[in-house]
């Protein structure tokens, strides 16, 4: 009977060591990427992977297709993970790096989006910090140094831009939306152009994607400029009145 325990006890903790040696290995992540694939049906895919799932993850490319069409495309990506925190429903990653990011957004549509009954996810994701060197939106509009960190939560989502640099200047703000309908949204975002014509905003948000309101506060050159906004996320069209005023 003793002998019989010794042998059982062996068997796990060798069972143990292969676990151990798959989450580690090259080989363990590939398994992962397949399963992923698969399990999505392939609206994920993960090419040239390398590292292991305890870090640092490596991917020449990541595609995500959406059921509306809209793709994401992210080349030379790499993940650090913090599994140790996966134990109270948290992924949690230190740092998510990406050199190119493309979004080619689904065709447009004239019916409006359909309002969501949750934006909830069934974990929460934090990302401690992410750096994107260069983001291209609908193959027109291009970002660079974007840096931040981000949380999904099961309550809400919060986003914090520390810098974002553009044709127009740089940004930088926090964010932060409710994820239970009508999904309550708080946050503001900084605006600074150095060169001419000089500038500076603030844009507070408030509301909810529903029906959100902007106020504007800033300066053009010398002179100091307002205004205020409405949007509906899931409305066409989407942005509202608009006033501005200058001195």
């Amino acid at each position: 009977m003793r002998r019989a325990g010794l042998i059982a006890a062996a068997l796990l903790v060798a069972l143990a060591l292969a676990a151990l040696w798959a989450v580690r290995s090259e080989t363990g992540l590939r398994f992962a990427v397949a399963r992923i694939a698969a399990l999505t049906r392939g609206r994920v895919e993960i090419e040239g992977v390398s590292g292991s799932l305890f870090g640092p993850l490596r991917a020449e490319r990541v595609i995500v297709t959406s059921t509306s069409g809209a793709r994401t495309i992210a080349e030379r990506v790499e993940i650090a993970p913090r599994w140790r925190m996966l134990a109270d429903g948290t992924l949690a990653l230190d740092a998510v790096t990406i050199g190119a990011l493309r979004i080619a957004p689904s065709p447009p549509h004239d019916e409006p989006p359909t309002v969501p009954a949750t934006l909830a996810l069934p974990f929460t994701l934090e990302i401690a910090q992410v750096e994107i060197a260069r983001l291209t939106i609908a193959e027109r509009t291009e970002l660079t140094g974007i840096r931040g960190r981000l949380r999904l939560g099961r309550d809400a989502h919060e986003v914090k831009l520390t810098r974002l640099a553009s044709p127009w200047g740089e940004f930088s703000g926090n964010a932060r939306v409710a994820t239970a309908a009508p999904f309550a949204l708080s946050g503001a975002v900084k605006f600074a152009r150095g060169e001419a014509p000089k500038a500076r905003a603030t844009v507070v948000a408030g509301g909810s994607l529903v029906a959100a309101t902007l106020e504007l506060t800033g300066s053009l050159g010398d002179a100091p400029v307002t205004g205020t906004a409405g949007f509906a996320s899931f409305a066409r069209p989407w942005l509202g009145d608009v006033a501005l005023r200058g001195e």
